[in-house]
């Protein structure tokens, strides 16, 4: 039911990580894939017509730690909004005393 693929060359996996989650990989495997509803699957043979980008390592891990960097800042900001959120719940509540 499974196929491990493993890379001939040295890869940073998390650049393929984030690269297997982006809107145009999806719709280039959505494209391949076979199947009805929830029940869809991908054979190795349409898998392997899909061409995946090749940067130098170097590259893949700079964009790798620029993506990770981005990723954590948007979860700080995210308990930041939080906090506000509930700093402005607390002081509504508290106006009409």
């Amino acid at each position: 039911a499974y196929i491990i693929l493993k890379s001939k060359h040295e890869v940073e996996k998390l650049f393929y990580k984030y690269y297997f989650k982006t809107a145009d990989y999806i719709k280039l495997l959505n494209k391949k894939l076979e199947g009805i509803r929830d029940g869809k699957m991908i054979s190795y043979s349409y898998f392997s017509e899909i061409e995946l980008p090749y940067p130098t390592i170097n590259e893949q891990i700079k964009i790798a730690s620029m993506l990770i960097y981005f990723e954590r800042k948007i979860e700080i900001e995210k308990q930041v909004l939080r906090l506000y959120n509930n700093q402005k719940r607390y002081l509504l509540k508290n106006l009409f005393i």
